[in-house]
């Protein structure tokens, strides 16, 4: 089957299927202070909007939005510690999904993994 056949959604499966498992790849078997905290944030963000477009019929816009809305909340929940104050402090998942670390920086990465996801989407259907 060639890719060209899957269409615009199915196209945006497969790349959200694929980030997937890089994400994966970088939770579980990379150990430093750059891929994983910023690749990482850089690369969920296009996983998101992948994803989201993938299963919906919403626009680039639409789905922008909400992705950037629900990253910037999760930061934001960092920033208040919310794991911890839901006693969740010390659960790796837990921390994987919310994140346990507050950066400024994430908030960059996440801008940017948007940005190229949107570039990498021209089709508006």
């Amino acid at each position: 089957m060639h890719l060209t056949t899957l269409g615009p959604r199915g196209s945006r499966l497969m790349a959200a299927a694929t980030l997937l498992i890089g994400l994966l790849g970088i939770a579980f078997f990379v150990r430093d202070s750059w891929v994983r905290p910023f690749g990482g944030d850089f690369l969920v963000v296009m996983f998101l909007y992948f994803a989201l477009r993938g299963v919906t019929l919403w626009s680039k816009t639409v789905c922008a939005v909400i992705v950037v809305s629900v990253a910037f909340l999760i930061e934001g929940a960092q920033g208040a510690h919310l794991v911890e104050a839901l006693g969740l402090g010390g659960h790796k998942l837990a921390e994987l999904l919310l994140g346990a670390t507050f950066d400024p920086l994430d908030l960059l990465a996440y801008a940017l993994g948007l940005g190229a996801a949107a570039a990498l989407d021209p089709n508006n259907g």
